[in-house]
This record gives C-alpha cells, sequence and structure tokens, in this order.
C-alpha cells in the first residue's frame, strides 16, 4: 500500500475537523446494538409449551431491564450524580468545531474570533488548537472562512 504523502501548508492557515463530543460513546439514548442479540436468546430459552402469559411476563421483564440499562448513564459531578440525556451534550446546543493552525495563537486572536459574527463560543485547547461553537441560525462555512480570513490576514501582517 503506498503511502499519501501529506505537505504542511507554507502559508498561516486553518484547517476544520468537527468536534466529537468525547462523553458520546455509543449511543445515549441506552440502545445498544448488543441489546438486539440478547433478546433473541432469552426467547429462545421457551418450551412450545409455555403460555402466552409466561411470554408477556418475559417480555415485560426484558424492558424492565432495558429502562434499569438507559437510567444507569450517569456522570458523578462535584454536585453529585447527573443523568446523561441528549440534551447534556454541548454538541446539542452548539455546532461546535475544531480549528487547527500552523500558526500560535495569541490572546488577540481569541478576541478576534470572538467578534466574529456567529461565533457563540471559543476555547483555546492548545497553542495552535481551538474550538468554535457556532450559532445555529448561521452557516458553518461562511463563519469559518470568515474566522479564517481574519487569523491569517492578522498574522501575515504581523
Amino acid at each position: 500500500m503506498k503511502e499519501i504523502e501529506y505537505e504542511p501548508p507554507t502559508e498561516p492557515d486553518v484547517h476544520w475537523e468537527l468536534w466529537v463530543d468525547p462523553y458520546i460513546q455509543d449511543s445515549v439514548s441506552g440502545h445498544d446494538e448488543d441489546d438486539d442479540d440478547d433478546d433473541d436468546e432469552d426467547y429462545d430459552d421457551l418450551d412450545e409449551d409455555d403460555d402466552l402469559e409466561g411470554i408477556e411476563s418475559l417480555a415485560n421483564l426484558i424492558e424492565s431491564n432495558k429502562q434499569v440499562k438507559r437510567a444507569a448513564k450517569l456522570i458523578l459531578t462535584p454536585s453529585g450524580a447527573v443523568p446523561i440525556s441528549d440534551s447534556f451534550f454541548a454538541s446539542y446546543y452548539f455546532k461546535l468545531w475544531m480549528g487547527h493552525t500552523n500558526f500560535k495563537l495569541r490572546k488577540k486572536h481569541v478576541i478576534m474570533i470572538d467578534q466574529i459574527n456567529g461565533v457563540e463560543s471559543v476555547d483555546i485547547i492548545t497553542n495552535h488548537r481551538f474550538r468554535v461553537g457556532i450559532g445555529k441560525l448561521f452557516k458553518d462555512r461562511d463563519v469559518m472562512a470568515n474566522i479564517r480570513d481574519t487569523l491569517v490576514k492578522d498574522v501575515l501582517g504581523d
């Protein structure tokens, strides 16, 4: 297999990557793909002579077990345990993007990014990486292009 050679940009640039919430694993709703396989196995153990009432009670038991699994997703905070739901995640409220630069970010860059129309939040992750939250009523690409142009213009002007 031939490796693809990557040449980093020679001019100041910003590359973008969709930010994925680290708390989201397989599924927030509590439905795991493995659960589907287990349900079939529970019914395989039944004999043909078992009555319908027994099957219904088993189905109710399986359903209540799924609900317990859903309720068990918690995160521990200084204020106590907090249940995790879809609305728990920052990515539920913001369109979050990670910006990667080939120049050092400075305090003035954070102020510049924050003043761009459509930017709701700015977090510096490292000297060359930042995360922005873009408002839901703005086009991601337009805001990201504006951020890139503003930063590159400033770095080339220094």
